[in-house]
């Protein structure tokens, strides 16, 4: 499947035919994001035409249901349909072989709402901040109540997000969203809540180096390929799905999970570097922690610190194993929600949804 999102591709205007005097001109409407349609912008520093589309919405009209491969020639047929619009040409194999520029590749994982998302996404974002990036949390909100949150760790190239994604539909106030907002709510209704968990490239040069890491292109067919996607989402999980505090540190979890390791052969030494470590990581954050435990001023003195700070997280991460630490249902449905990778589609003749653990 291709789960993808939003993406930004471009054609060069040597590639394109205007129909129509002025085309070139009059296709940009002034929107800023895709809706149902995509975003064309002519950029004549680069002589481009810039192609913003948002998947899902151009082929259900809403954000939960996911593509899949056999859907890319509809996705081609519909920018050429737009385009055609306005009197520009732009012909297949320029859009199937097109530069990406921009892409969001995630999962919808639809929740029982018995599971509270703050606090997932509170957990969420405690293994994010390991990540040692900018972290982010956004709380959205509308003048009904409704709250929603994200938790996100970024830099210049990319982010790895999970966001309440029933709450962000539901509080969009655009007409656009209308339908959209319809599903979601029916979803709500039905007692499930969205999690959405993506991941974004801001720029052709990092999704050139991310391509070829999975032996693709980064180009539009290329990121349609299946197995990429599942692949790039899963990797990215695994290391996250690590760093996940337990919901709650009971004392006797805590003795189990350390007579375990000490069964398992880990020396006494290692046990205390390592629940030290995941102590002091949660409360400040990876990079926090290395900034206070490892000030410039020792740095520019000695570099033997900043050696032993490392030997610590490389034995910590070799024992990391031998401790079983339960992580909590909800957990294990992510995990399974992306080992299995089923696309979310409904069936509106039965209110039947596919894709739902």
């Amino acid at each position: 499947m291709s789960y993808i999102d939003r993406v930004k591709i471009v054609v060069p205007l040597k590639d394109v035919k205007e129909l129509k005097y002025g085309a070139f001109t009059h296709i940009n409407d002034g929107r800023k994001h895709p809706t149902h349609v995509p975003v064309m912008i002519v950029n004549k520093k680069w002589d481009v035409l810039i192609i913003d589309i948002s998947i899902p919405r151009s082929l259900f009209n809403n954000t939960l249901e996911e593509s899949s491969p056999k859907e890319f020639p509809k996705i081609v047929g519909i920018i050429q349909k737009y385009a055609k619009s306005y009197g520009i040409y732009i012909p297949s194999y320029c859009i199937t072989g097109a530069a990406v520029w921009y892409a969001e590749f995630g999962k919808n994982m639809p929740l029982s709402c018995k599971y509270n998302m703050a606090n997932l996404l509170s957990r969420l974002g405690k293994s994010l901040a390991l990540r040692k990036n900018w972290l982010g949390k956004v709380w959205y909100f509308n003048n009904q109540g409704s709250t929603g949150l994200k938790v996100c760790v970024r830099n210049q190239e990319r982010e790895i997000c999970f966001y309440d994604k029933t709450t962000k539909e539901l509080v969009s106030s655009g007409e656009y969203n209308r339908s959209n907002q319809q599903v979601f709510q029916k979803l709500l209704e039905q007692g499930y809540q969205v999690l959405r968990y993506e991941v974004k490239f801001f720029n052709h040069g990092v999704m050139k180096r991310v391509c070829a890491k999975y032996g693709q292109m980064a180009r539009f067919d290329s990121i349609w390929e299946s197995g990429f996607v599942e692949q790039l989402l899963a990797d990215n999980w695994k290391e996250i799905e690590g760093g996940i505090p337990p919901i709650r540190s009971r004392k006797q979890g805590l003795i189990k999970s350390i007579q375990a390791a000490v069964f398992n052969g880990v020396k006494l030494k290692d046990i205390i570097v390592k629940f030290g470590l995941d102590y002091l990581e949660r409360e400040l954050g990876s990079t926090l922690l290395k900034q206070v435990l490892l000030p410039i001023e020792i740095r520019k003195q000695s570099k033997s610190q900043e050696a032993s700070y490392s030997d610590l997280q490389k034995r910590r991460r070799a024992v990391n194993g031998k401790f079983k630490t339960k992580k909590g249902y909800v957990l294990q449905k992510i995990s399974q929600y992306i080992g299995d990778m089923m696309p979310i589609r409904l069936k509106p003749e039965t209110d039947y949804i596919e894709g739902v653990k």
